[in-house]
């Protein structure tokens, strides 16, 4: 896959401004995925058309929401079938209001109807961002930790990484050369509210009471993510073969 990533963004009047971004980044949404020459043929030849569909049924969708002020994500996943219909439609990163999940589940059904078929069955995935009202959030935040919050995929070095505290999820990747351990501590104690590591394929590591305790278990050589969510200003401490 040698092909930039192509961003598409569409600027929406409603709701005291809207900025929507759509994204089917191929380097960090399939990564660890295998795909055959005519799935990745398929993602890559239709990126435009099918996202396109997706923004102009959107614009729609998102002058029903009750809601005048949202800024979030989420993620979703689902098999485009031969046929033209599609099913396994799930979340890989819901957002934190069910009205948005339920709003793009809609919007992906509706979408998939319009989309050209595949030849073979071809896994979709996209990324929606939703920032809505409050001038669609300071025209995207003039905030430079911004930058940094509620990102899809973002490296994390081995080392301490200073987290502001923010009510969004932190998502960060890594990837170990060798099997080993994994290990990761915070300071102050307990400053996290949440901490989650993933395999490649999403599946949690078993990891029990990670953000009171921290991390130290033993995993194999390959790719893996943190979802991370503050209580209050954290540094993370993370070390890794």
């Amino acid at each position: 896959m040698t092909r930039v990533v192509i961003l598409f963004l569409v600027m929406l009047g409603a709701l005291d401004a809207a900025y929507i971004e759509v994204n089917q980044n191929m380097k960090a949404l399939y990564k660890g995925v295998k795909l055959t020459e005519a799935q990745e043929s398929y993602i890559l030849d239709n990126q435009d058309k099918n996202i396109n569909i997706l923004k102009s049924i959107i614009k729609e969708e998102v002058k029903k929401l009750d809601t005048k002020f949202v800024n979030d994500k989420n993620v979703v996943e689902f098999m485009m079938n031969e046929n033209g219909t599609i099913d396994n439609v799930k979340f890989l990163k819901k957002s934190d209001e069910r009205s948005l999940d339920k709003m793009t589940m809609k919007i992906v059904e509706q979408a998939s109807k319009q989309m050209i078929t595949p030849k073979e069955k071809t896994p979709m995935r996209f990324i929606f961002i939703y920032r809505i009202g409050q001038s669609a959030i300071n025209s995207q935040s003039n905030d430079s930790s911004a930058a940094n919050v509620s990102t899809y995929e973002i490296p994390i070095s081995r080392g301490t990484t200073r987290f502001e505290h923010t009510s969004k999820e932190y998502v960060r990747v890594f990837e170990t050369s060798k099997d080993g351990f994994v290990n990761l501590s915070t300071t102050p104690n307990q400053c996290m509210k949440r901490i989650t590591l993933l395999d490649s394929d999403g599946r949690k590591i078993g990891v029990s009471y990670a953000e009171m305790l921290g991390i130290n278990v033993e995993i194999l050589k390959g790719s893996y993510k943190l979802l991370l969510q503050t209580k209050k200003t954290c540094d993370v401490s993370l070390q890794y073969q």
